[in-house]
């Protein structure tokens, strides 16, 4: 699970630029991340990119609530 929290620390600053908010992480971002600490087959690749992605999109959602709280005070 260490592997998957540091790739998303690393990967979480490049963003698509959102109009509404916080876009999510390039997909090519995540797939040469891999590529870079050695996931090997499309079925790893996959699953990393479905890991990744599931964390991006709490940490979004997480970010959109914190901000509407922020707003409401």
């Amino acid at each position: 699970m260490a592997l998957y929290w540091r790739a998303f620390d690393d990967l979480r600053g490049d963003r698509m630029n959102d109009l509404g908010g916080l876009g999510a992480i390039w997909w090519s971002s995540i797939a040469a991340y891999a590529d870079r600490i050695g996931i090997v087959g499309i079925d790893a690749l996959e699953r990393f990119v479905a890991i990744i992605k599931a964390m991006d999109g709490e940490y979004r959602d997480f970010a959109v609530k914190q901000a509407k709280r922020t707003q409401k005070k």
